[in-house]
């Protein structure tokens, strides 16, 4: 004679393994939100390392062509420049988004943006320390970053 579960039992089980993962998951998302936002955080500062090493150098060939690099900073990515300035439709921008659930707020840049220095690779038209805020919306994780200006960015918080 085969037993069968009765509609009580299967309901308690499927109770108790929801409430199971309902304690669980949120616990073992949790490291790949951390690491997302380090790894942008990361990579954010080498690209910022990146620009301004660009416009240390010059142009490769001593030719006529950019020399003033630059990061501009939107609420859900941030855009590669060459020029005096960031300019939006500009073909040979390079936009890096962000993980979904990140943004930047609190800009406290000039325009959004820091402009490094043909040779010396300080960041124009600064002054002070400024700073942004890198934030996970899903966690509500959040970090500052600091920016001097000589193009170090340091995370503060």
């Amino acid at each position: 004679m085969h037993r069968a579960f009765t509609l009580i039992e299967l309901i308690v089980a499927i109770g108790v393994i929801s409430i199971f993962l309902l304690t669980v998951l949120p616990n073992m998302l949790a490291p790949v939100t951390r690491s997302s936002f380090a790894e942008t955080l990361a990579l954010l500062s080498s690209d910022f390392r990146t620009q301004q090493l660009k416009a240390m150098l010059g142009s490769p060939d001593n030719s006529v062509g950019p020399t003033v690099y630059g990061i501009h900073l939107n609420e859900d990515n941030y855009v590669m420049f060459s020029g005096p300035g960031y300019q939006a439709a500009n073909p040979i921008n390079f936009t890096v988004n962000l993980d979904p659930g990140l943004i930047f707020s609190f800009i406290d840049l000039p325009g959004a943006d820091a402009v490094f220095a043909t040779g010396s690779g300080q960041i124009l038209n600064f002054t002070n320390t400024r700073t942004f805020t890198l934030l996970d919306t899903r966690s509500g994780q959040s970090r500052i970053i600091s920016v001097n200006g000589y193009g170090v960015i340091d995370d503060i918080q």
